[in-house]
């Protein structure tokens, strides 16, 4: 949380220097794209991993099916660390003013 927070800080000190009118509100919606944009991407990467896992053992190479599932398992834990993120970041978004 306390990460997030430094990256809407250093964010928020990059567009006081544009002058915006509430750039913490600013900051936090463009890290919330940001996000959801990563957020995407991770789900299709895992929904495609999954299906070289089922074509590999379909094909009867499971040493492939092996190491492709181990794959998709470090994409779906950075897919489930994104959409942890997404949501802190929502909350912050609703509280700031």
């Amino acid at each position: 949380m306390q990460a997030i927070k430094n990256n809407i800080e250093q964010r928020v000190q990059d567009l006081t220097k544009y002058y915006y009118n509430n750039p913490e509100k600013i900051a936090t919606i463009n890290l919330l794209e940001e996000i959801a944009n990563a957020v995407d991407f991770y789900q299709k990467q895992v929904a495609q991993s999954y299906q070289s896992i089922d074509w590999n053992k379909q094909q009867g190479f499971t040493a492939s099916a092996k190491i492709r599932f181990h794959n998709w398992e470090i994409k779906k834990k950075t897919l489930t660390r994104l959409q942890d993120r997404y949501k802190i970041v929502l909350e912050l978004l609703y509280q700031t003013r």
